[in-house]
């Protein structure tokens, strides 16, 4: 398995068109290559208990191998006229297993390689078939154990070292990277597990997609959720889709009992949804282009009898703390290719 820095950033040359002028050929444009991003997500676990720090990214490329190298710094808050207090230097006890995703299903990975003095993680990876990532999303999952004296209300956070992290593609060249860090958050061991809903950043006329995931893993035999919205903004009902990598999932139902009110049933036959944490379930719909940009539209979660609701395996029913964040609408920003590098039309895609 390779070891190392990641190499250099390339830059693709186009060579569909040369344009001749007396005689001459003018140079091809050059087209620089749009950096990958792959990103830390949030995470929180109890002290002395199992969690998850889930890698994702934003666009489909291909991967044939590669190495993450992620380090953890306390974030240290001062509130004013008090010094910096930090908790435990050394939050995570041990790193337990890795799970990289694959098209394919024939992605392996090395054991996980945990210093526990630097909280640095060390992980390698391939796939024969160079389908890591040839669906974008979820990339991997590193399950770790949290210290016992971990202490809850602690933030960390955790970046990839893009020094010694890589990602190499089927053609085993580099893949530029650009990374994105998350944070680590300690929660008290009673506290409610969490569950939200975040409408994202929409520019008016587009799609908006709507994230309903979670940022810990605890397994779900199903659960129902009832979410609203504004009708207004949408120009038609919710679809809503699911993904395998998080687990098993059966959609049982999904219903619109009244205007901007959707209602989603799920099971999980083999109670294991949610162990891999994150976006759990995808809403979207279309948005008029009318919208005033700096408009919030507001989500919320209906928890009343008979609403929302998540019951774990064996039937138990779990204690869980709902959040919602609105709908944001503000000026396009961004789209990237993906696929023009490797020599094909590719497709454009929704920075988030």
């Amino acid at each position: 398995m390779r070891q190392g820095p990641i190499r250099n950033r390339r830059v693709w040359t186009c060579l569909a068109t040369a344009i001749f002028v007396g005689g001459l050929v003018a140079p091809a444009a050059a087209i620089p290559v749009e950096p990958l991003m792959l990103r830390v997500q949030d995470a929180t676990g109890a002290p002395g208990e199992r969690t998850a720090i889930v890698f994702r990214t934003y666009a489909s490329r291909p991967v044939r191998r590669g190495r993450l190298n992620s380090g953890l710094a306390a974030v240290v808050q001062t509130p004013a006229g008090m010094s910096a207090m930090v908790g435990t230097t050394t939050p995570i006890a041990s790193c337990d297993a890795v799970l990289i995703f694959s098209v394919n299903g024939d992605a392996t990975s090395e054991p996980c390689l945990f210093d526990v003095p630097t909280q640095a993680f060390d992980v390698n990876f391939e796939s024969l078939s160079a389908t890591i990532n040839a669906q974008d999303g979820v990339f991997g999952v590193i399950y770790v154990t949290l210290s016992p004296d971990a202490v809850p209300g602690q933030q960390y956070t955790l970046a990839l070292d893009l020094g010694l992290s890589f990602l190499d593609d089927p053609e085993d060249d580099p893949v530029l990277l650009e990374t994105r860090a998350g944070t680590l958050t300690i929660r008290a061991p009673t506290a409610p597990v969490e569950f939200s809903v975040d409408g994202g950043k929409v520019h008016p006329g587009s799609g908006a997609v709507i994230e309903i995931g979670t940022v810990e893993p605890f397994e779900l035999q199903g659960g129902r959720l009832v979410i609203t919205y504004d009708p207004a903004v949408a120009t038609g009902l919710p679809e809503v889709m699911g993904d395998p990598r998080h687990g098993d999932l059966s959609l049982l139902e999904v219903t619109y009992p009244s205007p901007g009110t959707v209602q989603i049933d799920f099971q999980s036959a083999l109670e294991n949804f949610n162990g891999v944490p994150g976006d759990l379930l995808l809403m979207h719909f279309g948005t008029p282009p009318g919208i005033p940009i700096g408009t919030f539209s507001p989500l919320s979660i209906l928890t009343g009898p008979g609403q929302s609701s998540l019951v774990a395996p064996n039937s138990m029913p779990l204690s869980v703390a709902w959040e919602a964040q609105a709908i944001e609408f503000e000026t396009d920003h961004g789209i990237f290719n993906d696929g023009f590098d490797g020599g094909d039309s590719g497709f454009w895609s929704y920075l988030p």
